[in-house]
């Protein structure tokens, strides 16, 4: 069986080879400052360089290690990947384009000590000119704390520390379409946030386009709220109310005897309009299927292609 270490630092990379070589020297430096055995696991789940760095780091230093995906996962299941296969009784997940500071992790060792079980960074703002939280995610954020019974802080990032009960519990959960953040936050423990300003991106491009931001925001709603299937049902239930008042006006004018008039065009809008209300609803509702369909099959989360100083688990 293989022993045990102190702390295992589990990054997910894509295409980030430019990156690298600044990363594990900033990392390096900050771990032995702390005097502990460590591990630095990197999940390859893009097509560029960043394997064949790696593996020259690991050969001349073992604490560097790898696990290549099949095919690209995605940056949760990387996530996941990364802290099923890390020895570390304490893990810290960050990713590497060097925007999640390395000079933190001693803050956060050492509010584990006080007692801590999950200990995960805020962005407060990014120091690149003309960024900041975009209006997207306030809505997210306020969207999903709003109407799910998990809460999460504004600007809430995947640098996070967790200690060996919420790392074992966080390994039980196997759902596909994952928001890690929710599923940490919803885990419980002893939960406790540190700020931090987001410096700007050292290398190559954010790989977070709109498509995938939005992506991200769905997966992280539909996993923890059922309210779009409720809202649907109050919907329907509010327009029949007011089309049961409007039937009943007419009935009042027919039985006045007076005239009524009904146009085409007045009729055409509202088919219409509540033609695309049903389309949008049964949307909603197939994306719910859709997630109950994929779950059912049971097939591997990730699949593992090769591995670099990691001991490869069979049953993934």
């Amino acid at each position: 069986m293989t022993k045990d270490i102190d702390l295992s630092v589990v990054i997910p990379i894509y295409n980030e080879a430019e990156n690298l070589n600044e990363l594990i020297a900033q990392l390096i430096k900050v771990l032995e400052g702390e005097q502990k055995d460590f591990e630095i696991i990197f999940v390859d789940d893009g097509t560029d360089k960043s394997i064949d760095i790696i593996r020259d780091f690991n050969l001349k230093d073992n604490r560097i290690k790898l696990l290549k995906l099949s095919r690209n996962f995605g940056h949760q299941l990387s996530i996941l990947a990364g802290i099923d296969h890390a020895k570390g009784k304490t893990v810290i997940t960050m990713d590497a384009d060097l925007q999640h500071p390395p000079e933190l992790i001693p803050q956060m060792l050492a509010l584990m000590k006080k007692g801590y079980d999950v200990v995960y960074t805020v962005r407060q703002k990014n120091m690149e000119p003309g960024t900041g939280r975009s209006l997207l995610s306030k809505s997210f954020y306020w969207i999903f704390n709003k109407f799910t019974n998990v809460k999460l802080d504004m600007g809430s990032a995947d640098y996070r520390l967790m200690n060996e009960k919420a790392v074992e519990a966080f390994r039980q959960m196997r759902e596909l379409h994952r928001f890690n953040r929710g599923l940490i936050s919803w885990m419980g423990f002893k939960h406790i946030g540190i700020p931090y300003i987001s410096p700007p991106r050292a290398k190559g491009k954010t790989k977070y386009n709109l498509r995938k931001k939005i992506r991200f925001a769905l997966d992280g709603i539909l996993s923890f709220s059922s309210f779009p299937l409720r809202f649907a049902c109050y919907f329907g239930l509010g327009v029949s109310f007011l089309s049961a008042i409007y039937a009943l006006w007419l009935i009042i004018i027919k039985i006045s005897g007076e005239t009524i008039i009904l146009g085409w065009t007045q009729l055409i809008v509202t088919v219409i309009f509540f033609g695309g209300l049903q389309l949008f609803f049964i949307g909603i509702m197939g994306e719910y299927i859709s997630r109950i369909f994929e779950e059912i099959k049971k097939r591997p989360l990730y699949i593992i292609d090769e591995t670099i100083g990691v001991k490869w688990l069979k049953n993934d």
